[in-house]
């Protein structure tokens, strides 16, 4: 059955990316939630989407420029306002339950080392490597991941075609396509490389409604809530 995760938690009835988004995905009954991961000059891994604070909290600024101390002071910007949570926050919040947790190292616009390490120690501390999946659109953080923790299951995020040599030479366990690339095609090759299908991201019902007849392993969607719905009545 095609799982349900959550795209930054449920982002339509919450700030995306805090623990508000991540506790009502849960509650709605969503299988997993997507969130996205930089580090501070701290080297705290903040969970937030973008570069920078502006878009999305009261911040301003690059995110890999602030402190810890700096970023309390702010809020995530939405109904209701809410704590930019770390790292360590939201799998203390998740740890009890059995939802899949997706990582998503954000370095596809700005080289961050040390960011794959500082989550791998986080999650291994928490006892949650087997519950979590690594993704990336950067080839050479998913090497570099891979390399610190050799069992870890990783998706290659895409908005193009995948590099099907690359990803079976790199044993790839799930690729992670804009969903408008999901096609027949696309699921015979995944399923020949033994590779699960994660699609990205899908919020209209009928569009919804042909992944599931495709097979696709889990729909990443804003409003898990009305993805769940639809999947009941399949």
């Amino acid at each position: 059955m095609t799982e349900i995760w959550g795209h930054r938690g449920a982002s339509v009835e919450a700030p995306e990316n805090t623990l508000l988004a991540f506790a009502r995905a849960a509650r709605a009954g969503a299988a997993g939630i997507e969130l996205d991961v930089h580090l501070l000059a701290d080297g705290t891994p903040l969970v937030i989407h973008d570069e920078t604070f502006d878009r999305t909290t009261t911040g301003t600024g690059p995110v890999h420029a602030a402190h810890l101390e700096q970023v309390t002071r702010w809020r995530a910007q939405g109904d209701p306002p809410q704590p930019i949570p770390t790292l360590a926050e939201v799998l203390q919040l998740l740890g009890p339950g059995d939802l899949t947790i997706n990582i998503e190292l954000k370095t596809d616009a700005v080289t961050q080392p040390g960011l794959a390490e500082a989550c791998l120690r986080l999650v291994d501390d928490a006892g949650l490597h087997e519950r979590v999946w690594w993704s990336s659109f950067n080839r050479y953080t998913l090497r570099d991941l891979r390399a610190l923790a050799p069992t870890a299951r990783i998706g290659l995020l895409t908005h193009g075609p995948v590099d099907w040599e690359w990803a079976r030479d790199f044993a790839l366990q799930a690729v992670h396509p804009e969903h408008i690339l999901v096609t027949p095609v696309l699921m015979e090759q995944a399923r020949r490389h033994n590779m699960r299908v994660h699609a990205w991201t899908v919020n209209d019902p009928q569009r919804q409604r042909q992944l599931i007849d495709l097979g696709v392993d889990a729909i990443i969607t804003d409003n898990p809530r009305a993805a769940l719905e639809l999947v009941g009545r399949e």
